[in-house]
């Protein structure tokens, strides 16, 4: 359920209409002259963006309406940018800074330390929860560290930078002066301990990931042709391809394509499933 303040700025955005291809050139121009009545006209039409971008990144703790606030500093920074000669309308250019800022935004304030540094764990970020949900289901019964080191290698990135991703999403921050017992003599940093695998666990797990990775691709190896393009554009890309496009690719029905697709998954598990007994 939305928040008062976000409820009564979602229904100024859905009330603002939408601005015709005629109308957008002419009030971009004024806008970007410093016409405030454009530049408000401007940003209203599209405030609808923003107000989707705070939704959708709600699951992240942050609160709405500072992930609504990052959206519209997005459509301004966008409207300062955008350059009508590129023959696009504003809001197919807008939507990308709109997302960014709303990113950045659950990026610097999900934790108090730097979370990451490169691209490749920015995405792995946003992406984790969907991605390790696929894995879960291609690898059943694998262990934690069997799946990090699979996201490590999809990502490209170390397993470490897993980890501590995966600590800040599903834990987030917390004081090591917060007491653990009632009257408040025990703390975090009292009872803290070091939880790295000794070095036989750490190589047998790193093992363990190794293998169910070669599992894997041989299992999806294994596979009809078409059903290896279908797992491989919908459960293993890090951009999925949708049902509707997928099926005009091959010429079938959406309907037929989600079939398809959890055949192989089934296929994939019990294969992998099998190699494991």
């Amino acid at each position: 359920m939305l928040n008062p303040t976000l409820s009564r700025m979602a229904r100024l955005a859905m009330a603002a209409a939408l601005l015709t291809a005629e109308e957008e050139p002419g009030l971009i121009a004024a806008a970007q002259s410093g016409d405030r009545r454009a530049i408000d006209c401007v940003i209203r039409s599209h405030m609808r963006m923003a107000v989707k971008a705070a939704t959708n990144y709600r699951h992240y703790g942050q609160p709405l309406d500072d992930l609504f606030q990052a959206g519209c500093s997005g459509l301004v920074m966008a409207l300062n940018r955008f350059d009508p000669k590129h023959g696009v309308r504003f809001a197919t250019y807008a939507q990308w800074y709109v997302r960014a800022e709303v990113q950045e935004f659950v990026f610097r304030n999900t934790s108090l330390v730097r979370l990451a540094t490169t691209a490749a764990a920015r995405t792995l970020f946003f992406r984790m929860r969907a991605e390790r949900s696929r894995i879960e289901a291609a690898m059943p019964g694998a262990s934690v560290g069997a799946v990090n080191q699979a996201l490590a290698a999809h990502f490209g990135v170390s397993v470490g930078e897993v980890e501590r991703l995966a600590a800040a999403l599903d834990v987030g921050d917390w004081s090591l002066d917060t007491p653990v017992s009632e009257d408040g003599d025990l703390r975090h940093v009292d009872v803290l301990a070091d939880d790295r695998p000794d070095p036989e666990t750490a190589f047998l797990e790193a093992n363990d990931g190794a293998v169910l990775l070669r599992r894997l691709r041989s299992a999806v190896e294994a596979l009809p042709e078409r059903d290896q393009v279908i797992v491989g554009r919908r459960v293993l890309a890090d951009d999925p391809t949708t049902l509707e496009a997928m099926g005009a690719e091959l010429g079938l029905s959406k309907e037929r394509i989600r079939q398809l697709e959890k055949r192989a998954i089934t296929r994939v598990a019990a294969s992998m499933a099998q190699e494991m007994a």
